[in-house]
């Protein structure tokens, strides 16, 4: 067929038009012809032959009208059979085109797991693909005309109307309702359910069209994970409370042990015995160190460790430090050293206890790892951007003169358990906890810790901290001003042969406002003292190769200028009889190395002022006394009138000697019901309480003191309610918490420490 070529269909209305036409006309023609040649044989037929004649001439002019209309007609009735057959062509296509997409729908509904489904206005289904016989067993034709609460399972029957009812009411779509049906075969399973409302042109409601999602195994797998996250945190909970009662365990006979230490170190005892008592001290403070790395790296892991936000002074922080490192630094003759650069802040925000915890591990490292030269921590601070208003970047540096670390170990020192060589273990001790413990708490205060080091010459760890700023409390400005004053313009020759020490302190006297000279040797020195003098004080150094200390104090009395300067002599831990040398000497002070700045201040400002006490403002002579004075006792100051409650008598003996030793006595009970009966029978001003006792645990007693305070007394005077310090062997998170909430004022952790607990003391009568 060619491309012009018609189909026979599509012709046959002209046709059959056409030749209508044809037979009318050939008809009238006929009959006109036959009445023309009759009308020759009569004489009336000529008379109308005009008249037939014009007549002919109108039927063929009519005819031809007719052929014409008959034509018009043909192609008209083609035409409309034309287009009735492309509206049905499209119609058919259109057709078609619904049922494959119904198709297509249903197959990606099918291989989905889904099964559509149609209900009317009450629920009943009225339509349901074949996929639902896969989901429920149940075929379409024995679901069609059943409500949809047949199919649901009993316990969700009650929610899914509430549901249904909500979006029925506000004919509104619904998705991913997760529910449970019931299948053929009497199994529950779980499934997701979605629809749209079904409205008429008048917007009512007539139905329900969606989907159903077989998401059984979803479910099961959901609830597996919840099986094993319950028993993963069972086994938490199960290590936390083994790690509580471990740690109450060893810290109870650790208490004991490091108490009766330090008492025992404050009597009288020649130098064999100080040395044995020391090294008990030492070895139950590594054991504890030991215990607190293990509870702190468990804690961390779990994420059971928070921060604490408070007020710390970095400068008593980085002395603490250096305080605590110095025995051992001392004891390896290693120089201790500290550096604040000037625009580090004096108080900051933060968690100083764990501050504290990463310098001292960063700082006793050091010590360790070093044989020779000096350890040193630098402070500096660097300004944030313009949106961080109130916050500074402080950075740390501990840097040792030690073996060093080989490239390819670095990467292992901060992960737990593992050291840069594993002979490191065997050589040096520890556990590779410590650096991972930093790490983490590092990252706790938003920072990270790096680490640069060369072997042979030594290493330097890296870490800074983002926190606020905070101003000098007002307890501290007047005196720190009035000191300032005091120092102003002093002069003040310093003899180190140590190049690092005399630069930080002659940059912290500079702080002062003190004019620093500084010497590296004794010659320099003299020579200062002859070409520069005279000095209103002078710092020595006791160890110094060739002259050492003393013998250069000697030197400076046969100066007749010099025979009434103040000296103040810088002598390292462990020489027990520096002081006695260094009064025959002719030194007013002995300033113990690592040398604290609040330390040394104090010390020139009573040097100071004694050596001229007449010449000295008045404002400067309590401040003086004051920097001189260390209180032994301070029970005739806050009397106190203590109860004790503590079940082991190790730790009671240890407490009360402890109290004892700064001017208290206590009365002792061994559990908290015996608590209450002495608080019944007369008024404490203090109660120390043990936490773990039996019969009655030290919470549970707190908790009855507080009620009975918030009883009517029965008189009109009030009853004070009685301060309430936690005396626990725990050293979990939340331990703290819990005392408080139950109701008490402070808290303190054994091992109980002397200075801990007089400022305890302090802090309950000055609540009072």
């Amino acid at each position: 067929m060619t491309k012009n070529a018609k189909t026979p269909g599509s012709i046959r209305p002209v046709r059959e038009g056409i030749i209508s036409g044809l037979v009318m006309l050939i008809s009238l023609g006929l009959g006109i012809v036959w009445i023309y040649t009759q009308s020759y044989n009569s004489e009336v037929l000529q008379d109308v032959h005009g008249q037939l004649n014009s007549l002919r001439h109108t039927l063929t002019n009519a005819t031809m009208v007719l052929a014409a209309v008959a034509v018009i007609i043909g192609v008209g009735v083609w035409l409309m059979r034309r287009k009735t057959l492309e509206f049905e062509s499209r119609n058919r296509a259109g057709q078609e085109e619904l049922e494959s997409s119904e198709q297509r729908f249903r197959d990606v509904a099918g291989a989905a797991g889904e099964y559509i489904w149609e209900t009317d206005d009450k629920g009943i289904y009225r339509f349901l693909t074949d996929r639902v016989t896969a989901v429920l067993g149940y075929s379409p034709e024995e679901m069609i005309g059943r409500p949809v609460f047949d199919f649901i399972f009993e316990e969700d029957i009650e929610m899914m109307k509430e549901t249904q009812g909500s979006y029925q009411s506000e004919k509104s779509s619904f998705h991913n309702i997760e529910h449970r049906k019931v299948t053929k075969s009497g199994d529950v399973i779980w499934v997701l359910g979605s629809g749209v409302p079904i409205l008429d042109q008048d917007g009512n409601l007539t139905g329900y069209r969606g989907t159903a999602l077989d998401i059984s195994a979803r479910k099961n797998t959901e609830n597996e994970l919840i099986r094993a996250k319950e028993v993963a945190e069972q086994a938490d909970r199960a290590k936390s409370e083994f790690l509580a009662v471990m740690s109450h365990e060893i810290r109870t006979p650790m208490n004991g042990v490091i108490g009766f230490a330090n008492i025992l170190a404050d009597t009288p005892l020649n130098l064999e015995q100080k040395e044995f008592v020391n090294t008990i001290k030492n070895s139950a403070e590594s054991l504890l160190g030991l215990i607190n790395d293990i509870l702190d790296f468990s804690k961390i892991e779990s994420g059971h460790l928070e921060m604490e936000s408070e007020p710390l002074s970095l400068n008593k922080c980085i002395e603490d430090v250096l305080n605590i490192n110095a025995h051992n630094a001392n004891a390896k003759r290693l120089e201790l050293i500290y550096e604040m650069e000037d625009n580090v802040p004096e108080w900051i925000e933060g968690d100083v206890s764990r501050l504290r915890q990463v310098l001292i591990n960063l700082v006793g490292n050091a010590i360790k790892f070093t044989v020779k030269g000096e350890i040193a921590v630098v402070v500096s601070a660097a300004d944030l951007p313009k949106d961080a208003v109130g916050r500074k970047k402080i950075s740390f540096e501990v840097r040792d003169t030690g073996v060093g670390i080989e490239p390819d170990q670095i990467e292992r020192l901060f992960k737990p358990f593992s050291q840069a060589d594993s002979s490191t273990t065997r050589k040096y001790g520890g556990t590779g906890l410590g650096l991972a413990i930093c790490k983490r708490l590092v990252e706790l205060m938003g920072g990270d810790i790096l680490v640069k080091s060369e072997p042979g010459k030594g290493s330097v760890f890296h870490f800074d901290i983002v926190t606020r700023v905070l101003p000098l409390p007002q307890s501290a400005a007047a005196p720190a001003e009035d000191q300032e004053k005091f120092l102003k313009g002093k002069r003040v020759l310093i003899v180190d042969d140590n190049s690092t020490n005399r630069r930080v302190l002659e940059h912290q006297l500079r702080r002062w406002s003190m004019d620093a000279k500084q010497a590296g040797d004794a010659d320099e020195a003299l020579g200062l003292l002859q070409k520069e003098g005279p000095f209103d004080l002078a710092v020595l150094d006791m160890m110094m190769p060739g002259t050492d200390g003393l013998e250069l104090a000697r030197k400076i009395r046969g100066y007749s200028d010099a025979k009434k300067l103040p000296l103040i002599l810088l002598s390292s831990f462990g020489q027990n009889d520096a002081n006695l040398k260094a009064r025959a000497a002719g030194f007013q002070a002995v300033v113990a190395k690592p040398v604290r700045q609040s330390q040394l201040r104090e010390v020139m400002l009573r040097v100071l002022w004694e050596a001229n006490p007449a010449g000295q403002d008045s404002a400067a002579a309590p401040m003086a006394r004051r920097s001189s004075t260390l209180a032994v006792s301070i029970g005739p100051q806050y009397p106190l009138k203590i109860l004790l409650a503590e079940d082991n008598v190790v730790n009671q003996m240890v407490v009360t000697l402890m109290l004892k030793k700064i001017g208290y006595a206590a009365h002792i009970v061994d559990n908290g019901k015996r608590v209450l009966e002495a608080l019944a029978r007369q008024t404490y001003d203090l109660v120390l309480m043990d936490i773990q006792m039996p019969e009655m645990d030290g919470l549970e007693a707190t908790r009855e003191i507080r009620k009975s305070e918030n009883l009517p007394s029965g008189t009109d005077i009030p009853k004070p309610p009685v301060y309430i310090i936690a005396l626990t062997a725990d050293a979990m998170q939340g331990d703290r918490e819990k005392c408080l909430e139950a109701g008490m004022n402070d808290y303190l952790t054994k091992p109980i420490r002397p200075n801990e607990l007089q400022a305890a003391l302090q802090r309950c009568a000055q609540a009072g």
